[in-house]
């Protein structure tokens, strides 16, 4: 595990006990956005849900067939 995932479960931990977000955001020196990224990813029940996802998306909307495949 990353610092930056130990960060994120720290943080979450601190919510989930009551601690006030603005304490933990200045804490962390992160956002209430980043905050709530990841208490809502927690709270969702994702099994590694403090772990990066890729921003990528996953369709290609304008890409088009080659002209091997039809």
């Amino acid at each position: 595990m990353d610092v930056e995932e130990q960060e994120r479960i720290d943080s979450v931990n601190r919510y989930i006990r009551g601690d006030k977000t603005a304490n933990i955001c200045r804490d962390m020196g992160r956002s209430k956005t980043w905050l709530f990224t990841w208490v809502s990813r927690f709270e969702n029940g994702e099994e590694e849900w403090y772990k990066s996802q890729s921003k990528a998306p996953k369709n290609h909307g304008r890409k088009t067939r080659k002209e091997n495949d039809r």
